[in-house]
């Protein structure tokens, strides 16, 4: 079987625990307020733009990222 440049599941877990190792020893104010004030970061991030799109595809990680498949119609079996 073909090795992938990157697992994606991996690359999730990896995340879950990188956050486990930051919030486990929180007390639950402590984490609400971890949870609020990341929320807040992201929707204060910049929305991307094409400049950011065209940028990204020049990364080694995006050449080798599976491409697009066009989606397919839904296939309905006619009622009888």
């Amino acid at each position: 079987m073909k090795k992938k440049p990157f697992d994606c599941v991996e690359m999730k877990r990896q995340a879950a625990e990188h956050i486990y190792e930051r919030i486990r020893e929180m007390t639950i104010e402590e984490e609400l307020h971890f949870w609020n004030a990341t929320m807040a970061a992201e929707s204060a991030a910049p929305a991307p733009n094409d400049n950011d799109a065209a940028q990204w595809l020049e990364t080694p990680v995006a050449q080798h990222a599976p491409k697009r498949r066009k989606q397919q119609p839904e296939r309905r079996m006619p009622l009888a």
